[in-house]
């Protein structure tokens, strides 16, 4: 079994658009977690276009330790108390500890 301090690359999926989306990417950051990349619907103009973005899911690939990627998912849900997330490990297999 993995060490707790060992490094793991988590994909991330935040319902909400990319808003929240960006907004989990800054608190990755801030607990010293590396994001490897960052997707999200495409940004148009109008209002059907606004209201398709704000319904749209972002999807981070961080990489860094688990306590660290706890941390700033503890903080993400404490801000976004309704926001639905799903996360998974490289292999796609769901990850309970978040």
């Amino acid at each position: 079994m993995a060490d707790e301090d060992d490094d793991v690359i988590i994909r991330i999926k935040v319902d909400g658009g990319p808003m929240r989306g960006g907004m989990l990417d800054q608190m990755m950051r801030e607990h010293g977690v590396r994001v490897v990349s960052r997707s999200s619907a495409k940004e148009e103009r109008g209002w059907e276009a606004a209201v398709e973005a704000a319904a749209a899911i972002t999807t981070l690939g961080v990489e860094g330790g688990r306590p660290a990627i706890k941390a700033a998912m503890a903080l993400f849900r404490k801000r976004f108390p309704k926001a639905k997330v799903e996360a998974e490990d490289d292999e796609g297999t769901p990850v309970g500890y978040l």
